[in-house]
C-alpha cells in the first residue's frame, strides 16, 4: 500500500529541529485523500511519498491530477500558514494531468493533434502555475526562514538587554554606598573645620589680650618716664653730685626707652603675626567652604 507520510515541525534552523511533533500517514489512492488536522505548534511539515502523487493544502482540500505532484524518494519541506490546514493526497502513477493512461493519451495525440497541442498548451500553462506556487513555496520557506532567525536575534538581543540591566542595578547600587561614604566624609570634615576653627579663635584671642597687656606696660613706662622728666628739670639746680645721679636716671631712662622701643617692635611684629593667621585662618574657611560645596554637588 503505497502511503504519504507527514511529519510536522515547530521549527527549522537551517534543517527541521528533531524530533518531529508528530507524523500522519495518508495512504495514497486514486479518490483523494485528506490528512488529519496538524498540531497548534506545527509551523512546518515534511511530506515523503513512497509513489508518485499530488497534494494540495487547505481547510478541506482536494486534490486532483493538476495540483502540486511529488515524487518518491524526494522528501519535500513546506512552511505552514496556518496550522488549521489540512493535506489532500491523490495517486499520481501512471497517469496524465487529465487522469486517462499513457496509452490512452497517446492516442487522443494521434487522432486529433489539434486538441492534443490545446490540451498541452493547457497543461504547460498548469506546470507554469505549478512552478509558481513552488516558487511561492519556497519563498515562505525562506521568509520563515528570516523570521525564525530575525527572533533568534531578538531573543539574544533581549538576553543581552537583561544583562546590561542587571550590571546597571550594580552600578546604582554601588553609587549609593559611594554617596553615603561621601556624607560620612563630610560630615568629619566639617567637624574637623570646626575644631580648627575654634583653636584658631582662642589663638587670636590669645594675642590680642598680649597685645593689650604690652600696650598698658608701654603707657605706665611712658607715664614714668614723663614724671622722671619733671624731677629731672626740679633737680637742675642741684650740685655736680645731683647732676650725676641725673645723668645715672637718663641712662636708666634711655635704656628703658630702648626696651620700650624693643617692646614696640615685638608688639608690632606680633601684630603682623596675629594679621597673617587671621589671614590663614580666613583662607582656610573659604577653603573648607569651597570642599563642602563641592562635595555637595557630588552628592547631588
Amino acid at each position: 500500500m503505497a502511503v504519504l507520510r507527514i511529519s510536522e515541525y515547530a521549527a527549522l534552523e537551517g534543517a527541521l529541529v528533531e524530533p518531529s511533533i508528530k507524523t500522519q500517514i495518508v495512504e495514497v489512492s486514486a479518490e483523494s485523500q485528506i490528512g488529519g488536522t496538524f498540531s497548534a505548534r506545527a509551523a512546518f511539515v515534511r511530506l515523503d511519498a513512497d509513489t508518485p502523487c499530488a497534494i494540495a493544502f487547505g481547510m478541506e482540500p482536494e486534490a486532483t491530477l493538476d495540483c502540486m505532484r511529488l515524487r518518491p524518494g524526494h522528501p519535500e519541506i513546506f512552511a505552514l500558514a496556518s496550522a488549521s490546514y489540512r493535506i489532500a493526497v491523490i495517486s499520481a502513477a501512471n497517469s496524465s494531468a487529465d487522469g486517462s493512461s499513457d496509452a490512452v493519451a497517446w492516442m487522443r495525440v494521434i487522432s486529433d493533434p489539434k486538441a492534443a497541442k490545446t490540451r498541452l498548451a493547457e497543461l504547460t500553462a498548469k506546470h507554469e502555475i505549478a512552478e509558481v506556487r513552488r516558487a511561492e513555496g519556497d519563498k515562505a520557506l525562506a521568509e520563515a526562514k528570516r523570521l525564525a532567525t530575525q527572533n533568534a536575534q531578538r531573543t539574544a538581543a533581549l538576553d543581552e538587554r537583561e544583562s546590561r540591566m542587571g550590571n546597571i542595578e550594580s552600578a546604582e547600587a554601588k553609587l549609593g554606598e559611594r554617596a553615603k561614604e561621601l556624607e560620612v566624609l563630610a560630615a568629619e570634615l566639617n567637624a574637623k573645620a570646626s575644631g580648627l576653627a575654634g583653636r584658631e579663635t582662642q589663638h587670636a584671642a590669645g594675642l590680642v589680650a598680649t597685645a593689650i597687656a604690652e600696650a598698658k606696660r608701654k603707657a605706665d613706662f611712658e607715664e614714668h618716664a614723663t614724671k622722671v622728666s619733671g624731677d629731672l628739670e626740679a633737680a637742675g639746680h642741684r650740685q655736680a653730685s645731683a647732676a650725676e645721679e641725673m645723668a645715672a636716671r637718663e641712662a636708666a631712662v634711655k635704656i628703658r626707652e630702648e626696651n620700650a622701643a624693643r617692646s614696640s617692635a615685638e608688639i608690632a611684629q606680633k601684630q603682623a603675626e596675629m594679621d597673617r593667621r587671621e589671614t590663614a585662618l580666613s583662607a582656610g574657611e573659604q577653603a573648607h567652604i569651597t570642599r563642602v560645596e563641592r562635595l555637595k554637588t557630588i552628592m547631588s
